[in-house]
Parts: C-alpha cells; structure tokens; sequence
C-alpha cells in the first residue's frame, strides 16, 4: 500500500516540526503536534515525502515576463522581482507557483538557506524530500470562493487558484476587508476553518459585519482536528507546483515496496503484461469480482510505474512500456533486460531482488535488493557499468546480519 510522509516545519523554530504518515488519505500514525525535528521517522517504507513549507516564512506577490519559453523565463524572473524584494535577490529561491494571465505570474521566494534547512528534515534513512509546497496552496479550492485557516495566532487564506496570503489572526479581517473592496466580483463563498467554532463566534460575526457581505456571498464555518491533516488532504485533492525545482530538484525519489520479484529480469516484462491482462480478463467475466480486480491492477501498475499520476486505460498506458524503441518504453524494456543479464552471472546468486519501480523522471529503474555483503553490492554495481548500464548505489546498509541496499540503474550509456 502506498504510504506518504508529510512534514511541516514550526514557521519561528527551526527545530520543530509536524509530522504525518498517510495511506490511502488516511493518517496512520503522527506527532502529537509539534516535536523535536530529530523525532522524525528515522525509517520508513514511503512512496513520497513531503514537505509542507510554512508561508509566514515565503513572499508571494505577481510579475510581469516577457513571453518567452521556460528557460528564458526562469532568467528574467530574478530582475522582475527585485523590485518586489527588500533582500539581495542572489539570496532567494524563486519558483513560478502559477500563471494570471498571458505575461502575468504567480511567484514564491524564500531565501536559500531557510529552503535548506527545511531540505534537511529529509537527511533520514527514508531518503530526500520529494515534494515542497506552501501551506496556504494546500487549502480547499473552487471557483469564486476564498479558504480561510486559523490556527492559533495564526492565517492563513488563499484567494483563489494560486493566491494566497499569511497574515497574523488579529489583522486578518483588515486584510481581507482591503481585497473584499478592491474585487469587481465579491466570492460567492467564504469557507472559514476553525479548530474551536463554538469559540470563535466572535471572530465570524466581525467578519460578516466588518466585510458588509451581500446576499451574493456565503460564509460556510467548518471545523478541523488538524491542520496537518488538512493540508495533506488538499495536496492529494490537487495539481500544485513544487518548490523544489532548479537546483533543488530531486535526484532520485523514494520509491515504495512491493511484493518480492525473484523471476528471471529478462521476461519480468512480459510476466507483468500477462498479469494486468489476466486481472482485466477477470473483471470483465466475473462481475463479483471486477471491483477488486479493478483496484488491484491499478495498485499494481501504480507501484511500478509511480510517475504514471492518473490511470484511466491500463492496458493503453502499458502498451507503450512494453513496445521497446527510443522512448521511454526502450528505456524500461532494454534497461530490465540488461540487468536480468547481469543478475545471472554466478556471483550474484546469492542477491535477491525485494522489489522494482521504474520511474524515468527520476532517473529509470530502481531494485531493493538483498545480499550477504556490501562488497557485493559493489560488484553488482560494477557489473551493471561494464554492461552498459548507468548504476548508481543509492544506499546499503546491514541490519540484523542481513544486508539490504537501493540500486538505481539508467539506460544503457552511449
């Protein structure tokens, strides 16, 4: 099952920190508010990790670029923002969060050295953070509404798609009192999410009083268990940019485990086009069946292909992985098969493969394995190279006598 950790750093300590682990949009086990960043999961088998990012610590504003392709925005967009800065822009990390209109962008900065402190709650043995979002984006979103979050002292509002603010709780009803009368079209629907409802009365009436809503604009209260929870929730339920781009883009992203593959590499391929296609066959003639048939192909496909985000037609999607050439599929196919080769040279009998995930954005095929020692790995790893094959160690370690290590493995060189 897919599981995900999610992280939220305290916005004022750097040694503080939310944690949550999710399956299936449901969280499994958490920190009782915030903790010692060292109290994080120092293991964990997870699909993604993610970094919810405080916004109190970002500034959000919109520019005007040049229309130009997207290595030529990312150049222009430090000059465009200097103006909106009071720092020396050198300092600062800059992601296009979304776009306005045809020249008119969305942009995040955060400085630098924040950013990689944040990056360094990923130092455990689960792997790097995959993901990093602003809190605030993380909100409930629909058409001509605003989201409105508070937590303690503090709020946090999104205004539409890609605009959001963070405001201490006692300026927010002047904040959004300012936007309410500069809009031509006032939201049809404020959504205001309160950990306590009963004891904020107060705080609603001065909103619907102090904003003078029309009889066009609802206020819908809604009360939370957990902010954590809700931000997780709305980055699941969502498209939303990632922070982590440039020189800050993951390398390599944690991959989940599956059930053990001890089959020949060579045919692993076409067993698993066999299998979709059996559970397919299945769902169509036993109707009692189909459900579960159904769930457990996509689960199977997902996990080995997890940069596959949405599966609507399985056995379309998995006909490219399959048909060899230059593409990605070549990739996949020429790449399991050069390691199937590899894997049964006589030294390497004693290895076993726990699981496999082929993920190109992030750098083609990944193998947890199993072996008697960590000069094997290193063999293995060399062996790959002399194949042909780009093979990278992501990490070996021994536990309990056993020793278990990540290969990443690339197309073949050249």
């Amino acid at each position: 099952m897919l599981r995900t950790l999610f992280v939220r750093p305290h916005p004022f300590n750097g040694d503080l920190v939310e944690w949550g682990i999710y399956e299936e949009n449901k969280c499994v086990r958490h920190s009782k508010g915030f903790v010692d960043r060292v109290d994080l999961p120092e293991t964990g088998d997870f699909y993604e990790a993610i970094c919810v990012a405080p916004s109190a610590r970002m500034f959000a504003t919109q520019v005007s670029l040049p229309n130009v392709n997207a290595r030529m925005l990312n150049r222009a967009l430090p000059y465009a923002i200097e103006e909106h800065v009071a720092t020396d822009v050198d300092r600062l990390h800059l992601t296009i969060t979304g776009k306005k209109s045809k020249n008119e962008y969305y942009v995040t900065a955060v400085e630098k050295e924040l950013l990689e402190n944040w990056l360094g709650l990923g130092e455990a043995e689960w792997g790097p953070l995959t993901n990093m979002v602003p809190d605030a984006l993380c909100l409930p979103h629909q058409d001509k509404s605003w989201s409105i979050l508070i937590e303690d002292d503090h709020a946090f509002i999104r205004l539409d798609e890609h605009h959001t603010l963070y405001a201490e709780r006692e300026n927010v009803v002047s904040i959004l009192d300012g936007y309410y009368q500069a809009i031509e079209k006032p939201p049809e629907l404020i959504r205001v999410f309160l950990a306590d409802p009963d004891g904020e009365k107060l705080l609603v009436a001065t909103l619907e009083n102090h904003l003078a809503l029309g009889p066009e604009t609802a206020i819908e209260v809604r009360q939370y268990k957990s902010a954590l929870n809700l931000f997780a929730k709305g980055y699941e339920d969502q498209d939303l940019a990632n922070l982590l781009q440039g020189q800050y883009r993951p390398l390599i992203k944690k991959e989940s485990k599956k059930s053990p593959w001890r089959l020949p590499m060579g045919i692993a391929a076409a067993w698993l086009f066999l299998s979709v296609g059996s559970h397919w066959y299945e769902a169509s003639v036993l109707d009692s069946q189909a459900n579960y048939v159904k769930k457990a192909s996509r689960d199977f496909f997902r996990e080995l292909f997890p940069n596959e985000r949405r599966i609507q037609d399985i056995r379309r999607q998995m006909k490219p992985y399959l048909a060899g050439g230059e593409s990605a599929s070549g990739s996949f196919v020429s790449t399991l098969a050069g390691v199937g080769v590899v894997k049964q040279q006589p030294a390497f009998d004693k290895m076993i493969i726990r699981a496999i995930r082929f993920n190109e954005n992030r750098g083609g095929l990944f193998l947890e394995m199993n072996g008697d020692s960590v000069a094997t790995f290193e063999k293995f790893k060399t062996a790959l190279s002399e194949a042909g094959l780009e093979a990278e160690l992501a990490s070996v370690s021994s536990q309990n006598g056993q020793v278990q290590g990540r290969v990443r493995v690339g197309g073949m060189n050249g």
